[in-house]
C-alpha cells in the first residue's frame, strides 16, 4: 500500500512538472520554495549593459526610448536555504556599461530573469545555461553561451555568437551575423548584410541574406541555404 501511495505520488509530480503547473530546477528536483529577485539602473550615458548569469532562463528585451535597464527575476529553490544564496546585482561600472549578474549556488536552484534595456544600448551575455531570448535592440550583439536554445530577433547592428550546445535561431538583423557552435542546428534569417558560420556539429539552415553566407568550417550535418543576393562559400564533405 504504501509503494502503491509514493508511486502515485511520484507520478502526480511527473504531470505537474510536464503540464507547466511546477517549476523544476537545473538537475531536476521540484522547485519548493521561490522568491522575486529584481533590480533598477538608471542610464547616465552608459554604452551598453553586460550580462553574466549563471542557471535559469534570459529574456532581453529592447525597449526604445527607455532611460533605466529593469530587471525583474524569479529564484527557485529545492530548500530555503539555497534559495538564500542566489544572488542579482545590478550596477554602473567604471568602464561606462551597466553590469547585470546573477550568481547560484548550483544544480538545485534557478534565477530566472527577464530585462528590458533601452534599445540603443550595445548588448554583451555571457550565460551558462538555460534557454535565451533577446530581441528588439538597435546596436550590436555578443553572446556566449553554454548550453541552452538561443533565439535573437529585431537586432539593427551586427549579431555575434558563440555557443557551445543548444539550437540557435537569428532572424531580422541590419547588420553582419558571426555564429560559432559546437553542437546544435543553426536557422538564420532575414540578415541585412553578411553571415559567417563556424561549426563542429548540427544543420544549417539559411536564407534571405542581402550579403555574403560563408560557412568557414563545419565538422557534421547538412547545409541548407537560400535567397543570397552574395557569394556563397559552404566546404565540401
Amino acid at each position: 500500500m504504501k509503494k502503491r501511495m509514493l508511486l502515485a505520488a511520484a507520478a502526480l509530480v511527473a504531470m505537474a512538472a510536464l503540464s507547466g503547473c511546477m517549476t523544476v530546477t537545473v538537475d531536476g528536483q521540484p522547485c519548493r520554495v521561490t522568491e522575486e529577485r529584481n533590480a533598477i539602473v538608471e542610464l547616465k550615458g552608459e554604452e551598453g549593459v553586460n550580462v553574466q548569469v549563471e542557471a535559469g532562463s534570459l529574456r532581453v528585451d529592447g525597449r526604445p526610448g527607455a532611460q533605466e535597464v529593469r530587471v525583474t527575476g524569479t529564484a527557485c529553490a529545492g530548500s530555503r536555504a539555497d534559495l538564500d544564496r542566489i544572488q542579482l546585482t545590478a550596477e554602473r561600472s567604471s568602464d561606462g556599461w551597466i553590469r547585470v549578474q546573477s550568481q547560484t549556488p548550483g544544480g538545485n536552484a534557478t534565477l530566472d530573469l527577464i530585462l528590458e534595456v533601452p534599445s540603443d544600448l550595445k548588448v554583451m551575455i555571457r550565460d551558462e545555461s538555460g534557454s535565451m531570448l533577446v530581441r528588439r535592440l538597435n546596436r550590436s550583439l555578443e553572446i556566449y553561451d553554454n548550453s541552452g536554445d538561443i533565439e535573437v530577433y529585431d537586432v539593427t547592428g551586427d549579431v555575434a555568437i558563440e555557443d557551445n550546445s543548444g539550437t540557435i535561431t537569428v532572424e531580422k538583423t541590419g547588420g553582419n551575423v558571426e555564429i560559432r557552435d559546437d553542437s546544435g542546428d543553426i536557422e538564420v534569417r532575414t540578415v541585412s548584410k553578411n553571415v559567417t558560420v563556424r561549426d563542429s556539429s548540427g544543420d544549417i539552415d539559411v536564407s534571405d541574406v542581402g550579403g555574403n553566407f560563408t560557412v568557414a568550417s563545419d565538422g557534421s550535418g547538412s547545409v541548407h541555404h537560400s535567397s543570397i543576393r552574395g557569394t556563397v562559400s559552404v566546404p565540401r564533405k
